[in-house]
Parts: C-alpha cells; sequence; structure tokens
C-alpha cells in the first residue's frame, strides 16, 4: 500500500482497532483498510505527539525518506532492521549489519 496514517492518541489498541472498523470508520482511512502498525512513539505529552504528528504530515520529503530507508534490505541484505522515524527531512533508525561467516569464491 501507498498510503500512511500518522496520529496521536493515549490508547493505541482503541484507535487501531477503529481504522480497522469499516462499519464505525467514516473517515478517509476507512479505504486504507487493512492498517498495520509500523511504529509507536511514546511522548510525555499530548502536545509533544501533535507537535511530531505534524512533522511527520509536512509531506512528500518524509515519505520519500522513508521508502528509501525501506529500499536498504535490498542493497544490504543481511542488514537486521530496529525500531525507526522518518523525519520531513531526515531519518533515525538502527539496523544490525551481520557478518558472514561462508563464502563462495570462484577464481
Amino acid at each position: 500500500m501507498d498510503k500512511f496514517y500518522v496520529g496521536q492518541t493515549e490508547n493505541i489498541d482503541k484507535r487501531l482497532l477503529f481504522h480497522n472498523n469499516s462499519e464505525k470508520n467514516n473517515i478517509w482511512t476507512k479505504r486504507g483498510i487493512p492498517w498495520e502498525l509500523k511504529t509507536v512513539i511514546p511522548f510525555m505529552s499530548p502536545t509533544d505527539a501533535v507537535k511530531a504528528k505534524r512533522l511527520k504530515k509536512t509531506g512528500k520529503t518524509g515519505k520519500t525518506a522513508d521508502t528509501y530507508w525501506m529500499e536498504i534490505p535490498n542493497h544490504v541484505p543481511n542488514a537486521v532492521f530496529h525500531e525507526h522515524i522518518i523525519m520531513p527531512n531526515h531519518a533515525h533508525g538502527t539496523f544490525d549489519y551481520l557478518k558472514l561467516d561462508f563464502y563462495l569464491c570462484i577464481v
């Protein structure tokens, strides 16, 4: 799916159930069912969560960064990903690069 939704809530499970309920959900997210939770980032206050949401929703730049981040395994097949977040103009995330112990050598 090429769509993503960014929102803030105090109850993650309830929010996800709402967005995936085709009978109760009458907003645009109904078109994206089923929604799958990708990342959860805790904040100390609702105000901080709203600020972060606005940054994430700033448009194409964040989406482009997310696309490139998700492409890394295509170029580094032995990378193991952990949590990540895409900001409007940069990304934060970690992954482990597994060293391989066996090689095929053709000479």
